[in-house]
């Protein structure tokens, strides 16, 4: 970035204020970034909302929210979150 640019996450005011209970983003590792690109399953944040029904490891990716072909890339049956619904068909 350079000196004259805001942060497309917080605006430039260095914060971030989350809602409800979270949990750190399992695509991103909680950076926020994967290589040069702002997360697009945290938006950024580092962070994603945690789950308000129960839950299961993907059986994907196995928990860590990237795609087996292309790991730059968010898992297609999670969408990045790592976890599906306990109820969801295999």
């Amino acid at each position: 970035m350079s000196a004259v640019s805001a942060c497309c996450v917080c605006g430039g005011k260095g914060t971030l204020q989350l809602q409800g209970p979270h949990r750190g983003c399992p695509h991103c590792g909680g950076t926020g970034a994967v290589k040069t690109f702002t997360c697009g399953v945290c938006r950024g944040t580092g962070y994603i909302p945690e789950a308000t029904v129960p839950t299961v490891v993907c059986p994907e990716c196995g928990g860590k929210g990237d795609s087996q072909g292309n790991p730059d890339l968010s898992c297609l049956r999670c969408h990045g979150q790592g976890v599906v619904p306990a109820n969801s068909p295999r």
